[in-house]
């Protein structure tokens, strides 16, 4: 269902890009790319490349990563990127410890030719890549792999230290239960995991040092004081779809995809367990609906005059955003968006 509140951003440290490579994107942009050459007889001239819609989808995704680099240079922050036409089909590696290189980006975008405006429109969808957006997210990332794997080694040592704190003073304690990383409890049990939610939020860097020294495998109720580390911690991801939308029936659509993609994949990994996976508790998703300036003055897009520009058009695409309406709040760059909890 669509939520209107702000979410925790540091617990989501997962972004996906999906690019919609339909014929649609074959559209000529407006502006076109300014160059100086010299002509015969040496004189420099201007000259301009003409560009696609998939030119600036690719810009915008280069243009992202380079600020997600420059915020984040410590890799944190995670990208991948899913290409969308007949079939969703991944275009970078899965997860690591390090964000992707810029090089290695641009190598994984030139193998997708510029789509071609005679290909067939009613083949591609925007659905496929969404469905493999969803599943990307559900997949542990390094870090949250080292999370299970600390969480479970606290949790033993937990043990160990109540049995010999019962039997010395005969007391009995809750035994403490062990987790899957899909319960909600799972990420404040122990030092360690509050460490990752330390590296992934850069919250609580002083609290430690504060509270003084403490043992690896020792839970320390004293840490978490106060604070739901579950909540940070829930497998979160944004996914940013880059598509081109004539009417809001295609925006609901989506809309209703994603939502059912997240459900079926929820009720897969809770059934098969696979613990390479976690179920997925929350996606922000934002839509970017790339027009030129033609479409856009066009009456058949008269459905998105909701829409309110908060800049001039820049000729590749037309920057806009929509208000509040029907209880659903929109974010938007170029497009409209939402957050989700499909709980």
């Amino acid at each position: 269902m669509l939520i209107n509140r702000e979410l925790v951003e540091g617990a989501s440290h997962k972004t996906v890009i999906v690019l919609d490579r339909s014929p649609n994107f074959a559209a000529p942009a407006t502006q076109g790319v300014s160059i100086q050459i010299k002509d015969e007889q040496g004189a420099q001239i201007s000259s301009q490349l003409k560009k696609t819609l998939w030119n600036c989808s690719v810009e915008a995704s280069l243009e992202f990563h380079r600020i997600l680099t420059d915020l984040f240079p410590q890799g944190t922050k995670q990208l991948r990127f899913v290409v969308s036409d007949f079939a969703g089909r991944y275009l970078t590696p899965p997860w690591k410890d390090e964000l992707i290189r810029y090089e290695e980006l641009l190598k994984s975008l030139a193998t997708c030719d510029i789509p071609q405006s005679s290909g067939d429109a009613s083949s591609c969808s925007i659905i496929n890549g969404i469905s493999m957006a969803v599943e990307v997210i559900s997949e542990k990332t390094p870090l949250q792999q080292t999370a299970f794997q600390e969480q479970q080694k606290g949790i033993s040592e937990s043990e160990k230290r109540k049995k010999e704190f019962d039997n010395k003073d005969g007391n009995k304690s809750d035994s403490s239960e062990i987790l899957s990383p899909n319960d909600p409890k799972f990420w404040k049990k122990t030092v360690p995991g509050c460490r990752i939610f330390r590296k992934l939020t850069g919250k609580g860097q002083n609290e430690q040092q504060d509270k003084g020294a403490v043992d690896d495998n020792e839970i320390q109720d004293s840490v978490v004081e106060g604070t739901d580390y579950s909540h940070e911690f829930a497998n979160r991801g944004t996914i940013v779809v880059l598509t081109s939308i004539e009417n809001c029936e295609d925006y609901n659509s989506i809309n209703e995809s994603i939502t059912e993609q997240i459900t079926m994949r929820n009720d897969s990994i809770k059934l098969l367990g696979n613990q390479n996976f976690l179920v997925v508790d929350k996606v922000k998703l934002i839509v970017v609906n790339v027009l030129n300036a033609e479409r856009c003055n066009d009456p058949k897009y008269n459905c998105l005059s909701g829409f309110k520009d908060i800049s001039e058009s820049s000729g590749n695409h037309s920057v806009s955003k929509r208000r509040k309406k029907a209880g659903r709040h929109f974010l938007v760059w170029g497009g409209y968006g939402a957050r989700y909890d499909p709980n």
